[in-house]
């Protein structure tokens, strides 16, 4: 199940257009009723989450915030295609106050210890920039749901268990973004990642 929550203003039909995508790559990802919270947000919300969970004072494209207290994001804090790293941080959900997004740190659900490789019924959040996945696309020269869903499936990923320290498994993370991508006739589009 996926928990939308649109809080930018660059494109509107974006959330609606973007949703069915979500979940389908959420079944083809055989994740059945797993929670995951998917944020649309402007480049300052997404800027004060990088800072306040990353030491990073700027935008990025996407955050993933696993249930488990790992941060993903850009290594530098910027927004370069593909290009991200962990850091261990405790997990956020964002909730709407009267003043706006306010973080507020949920109990932390942790998956049943007795049963190797399941994923918890909540995985964690995803946090897209669409201001910066509106820049990102056009530099790229495909559409702003193309590079939404591009950005939604690496961070979903991330909440999988992928991720990209070492080349090997770089590739693995790619061959799956591949894979998904494909569902949308979006094949070869996921670019290198760089090896920090």
């Amino acid at each position: 199940m996926i928990d939308l929550l649109d809080q930018q203003t660059v494109n509107p039909d974006l959330a609606e257009a973007l949703l069915p995508r979500a979940e389908q790559v959420m079944d083809a990802l055989e994740l059945g009723e797993a929670e995951v919270s998917l944020v649309l947000c402007d480049d300052p919300a997404i800027q004060e989450l990088n800072r306040d969970w990353r030491g990073f004072d700027k935008p990025t494209d996407v955050l993933s915030f696993p249930q488990d207290g790992e941060v993903f994001g850009s290594e530098d804090g910027s927004s370069p295609v593909g290009e991200t790293d962990a850091v261990e941080l405790p997990p956020v959900v964002l909730t709407e106050s009267s003043e706006g997004s306010e973080m507020e740190p949920p109990p932390i659900v942790w998956p049943d210890d007795d049963v190797e490789g399941e994923l918890p019924d909540v995985l964690g959040d995803v946090v897209i920039s669409v201001e910066t996945c509106q820049r990102q696309a056009e530099e790229c020269g495909h559409s702003l749901l193309d590079e939404a869903t591009r950005l939604w499936i690496h961070g979903l990923l991330h909440l999988c268990g992928y991720d990209h320290h070492t080349e090997e498994e770089a590739q693995e993370m790619r061959e799956k973004e591949e894979d998904l991508l494909a569902l949308f006739g979006e094949r070869g589009t996921v670019a290198p990642l760089v090896q920090l």
